[in-house]
């Protein structure tokens, strides 16, 4: 929902995929889908990857086991994101 307020987007324009692993897949498929049949002209398809959760990293904190000059970094955390469009350009 803040992702919604924060973009100026209708709730019913966004669309969540939850798979797993295949996530990226199926949100690539279901923007050529949206694109092809004329329901969006752009879309924005992208995934986050966590490891762990704030309960997690403090508790690894409060156990000293992060580097001492730790800034929050954690190995094998990602992000990524495409913007498609049906039309060529920026």
């Amino acid at each position: 929902a803040a992702l919604v307020d924060e973009l100026g987007f209708s709730a019913e324009r966004l669309h969540v995929v939850h798979g797993g692993r295949t996530s990226v897949a199926a949100g690539l498929l279901l923007a050529r889908r949206l694109l092809e049949s004329g329901a969006a002209s752009a879309c924005l398809v992208g995934g986050v990857d966590i490891l762990c959760n704030g309960a997690s990293l403090r508790a690894f904190s409060a156990r000293r086991v992060l580097k001492g000059d730790w800034d929050g970094f954690i190995a094998g955390e990602a992000a990524g994101f495409v913007r498609l469009s049906s039309s060529p350009g920026p």
